[in-house]
């Protein structure tokens, strides 16, 4: 079957994820490959298991579970931006399960089930990240 197609499309691109791709890593890729430093993402699809979190903001610091097993991709959404050299995807996702309850929140990474269907604008303009030192989060300047 191969791996992740693209289309180019007005705006941006159409990506279509296969079974077993790491969802977070090959968007990532993507945007290496082609350069893509600026950009809003959304999505639909399902996915095999995913790693999802919150940023607490007294300590600072991101809280993960991992969920395991197959959810729905109610929504996929989140951008693409820069830090120092480093390419950032900052994605959230809404996941439902088999009895159609709602898990969501920060994703670090999933698995994709059947496929995963995204829209990537890509914007002209830089997204550039500096640390606050407020929140401890790199923020969109």
């Amino acid at each position: 079957m191969g791996g992740m197609k693209s289309q180019k499309v007005n705006g941006g691109y159409v990506l279509v994820l296969r079974k077993g791709e790491p969802l977070v890593r090959t968007i990532a890729e993507f945007c290496s490959q082609h350069q893509i430093t600026a950009g809003w993402l959304s999505g639909i699809g399902a996915v095999r298991g995913a790693e999802i979190g919150y940023y607490d903001l007294e300590d600072k610091n991101y809280h993960f579970q991992q969920l395991d097993g197959l959810y729905e991709v109610l929504n996929l959404s989140g951008n693409v931006s820069k830090w120092q050299d480093q390419i950032i995807l900052h994605l959230h996702i809404e996941l439902a399960d088999r009895r159609l309850q709602s898990r969501g929140g920060h994703l670090k990474e999933a698995e994709v089930g059947g496929t995963a269907e995204i829209y990537l604008q890509i914007f002209d303009q830089p997204l550039t990240r500096a640390e606050d030192a407020d929140t401890g989060l790199k923020l969109i300047q």
